[in-house]
């Protein structure tokens, strides 16, 4: 079969495979008390993931470490419907937080680590997100791994620069928009190192 170029793939294909991808998608905000109100700001991005029978949001290392593990931790839970007013909560408190691989320098990579949530908060999010079994496809992924130049890949999270202010609403007396992008494009390069098998960039 020819291969295509990113740019010969059908436009409403590329968004319809950016809509599923939403579904696993989910953000970080970081809470803070200021005089007069709460505050809000982007804390990070993941992705909900399933590991036999743990769940939990699948980041890079250093976002955990800028969460705060006491108090309350904001979600925002990306949908393919459009913006939707909510106010979603977890307790630090019982988070556990796993380190997958890290370097002193996170630039370099490998940054990975892993939010293991509890019960009650994974029936509440598996109401309205999906969670990605790993589980499942582990065995086709580490015995026939993609090669990197194959394919469409996409990238997903959320962006600080789009994070805006709106007018009260609903009895909120602050309102924060916090605006996600899913785009597609290639891998340039992959590599290995030390214990990691391979990560790309």
């Amino acid at each position: 079969m020819e291969a295509l170029s990113l740019s010969e793939v059908p436009r409403n294909l590329v968004e319809d495979i950016c809509r599923d991808i939403s579904d696993f998608t989910i953000g970080f905000v970081r809470l803070r008390e200021t005089e007069a109100e709460e505050d809000a700001e982007l804390g990070g991005s993941g992705t909900l993931v399933q590991i036999d029978d743990s769940y939990g949001i699948l980041t890079v290392h250093h976002v955990l470490e800028q969460l705060p593990r006491t108090g309350e931790i904001g979600l925002i839970i990306a949908t393919r419907f459009g913006a939707k007013l909510h106010r979603t909560t977890v307790k630090g408190e019982v988070l556990r937080r796993v380190e997958i691989a890290r370097r002193s320098t996170s630039s370099e990579g490998p940054d990975l680590g892993l939010l293991i949530l509890p019960a009650a908060d994974v029936g509440r999010l598996k109401a309205v997100k999906t969670f990605y079994n790993l589980s499942r496809r582990r065995e086709r992924m580490i015995g026939h791994p993609l090669n990197h130049d194959e394919g469409i890949w996409f990238l997903c999270g959320f962006a600080g620069e789009l994070t805006s202010d709106k007018p009260p609403e609903r009895g909120y007396s602050r309102v924060k928009e916090f605006r996600g992008m899913c785009g597609a494009g290639g891998l340039e390069k992959e590599y290995s190192e030390g214990d990691i098998d391979s990560f790309l960039s």
